[in-house]
């Protein structure tokens, strides 16, 4: 009888094969493609590459174009974009269209499109702007971690002092309070 009612079970569980061809058969809602993160330390370095190669002599597209080489995630379709017309000398202004919307790269394509009018220097202010996107992501951890220490001290109280009341106090003011009330006076 044991043994009917474990080749039942076993029956049962066991995923017949119509089944298994079912689950592999349906298809997969399509997950966006990352190529890994787009936060402000990666934007950030993406941005010291291109003021270091604009530094060391290349030009702004073969800059971009190095960038978009070596860039992860979805700044690389931007910097690749804008290496593309930059290469074939669309103004800066159009060039750097693409980084629109994209924070510190905009910020880069405006400092890029003022370079090319005024003659300033693009890598250092570049420096400047990948320097404050570091800033602003290590002001958003450390503003994180404050947060998660507040939001675990909510429930350690409301766990903990009730305790220390009910353990601590409790007894001290019941064993107070029965002295009290048993302690004959004195004639």
């Amino acid at each position: 009888m044991l043994t009917l009612i474990l080749l039942a079970i076993a029956l049962w569980v066991w995923p017949t094969r119509r089944s298994s061809q079912r689950i592999v058969a349906q298809p997969r809602p399509h997950a966006r493609q990352r190529d890994g993160p787009t936060d402000a330390l990666t934007i950030s370095a993406d941005i010291d590459l291109f003021a270091s190669c604009v530094r060391a002599g290349r030009s702004t597209a073969q800059a971009a174009d190095i960038v978009a080489e070596l860039a992860h995630g979805p700044t690389r379709e931007v910097w690749g974009s804008i290496a593309a017309l930059l290469r074939i000398g669309v103004d800066a202004r159009a060039a750097w269209a693409p980084a629109e919307g994209t924070p510190g790269i905009a910020d880069v394509a405006r400092i890029a499109e003022v370079s090319e009018h005024t003659g300033a220097a693009l890598a250092n202010s570049c420096q400047r702007v990948a320097e404050t996107l570091r800033q602003e992501a290590n002001d958003t951890a450390v503003a994180s971690a404050e947060r998660t220490g507040v939001l675990i001290a909510l429930p350690l109280s409301l766990c903990f002092l009730p305790a220390f009341f009910i353990l601590g106090l409790a007894p001290i003011v019941i064993n107070l309070a029965s002295t009290m009330l048993y302690q004959s006076p004195q004639p």
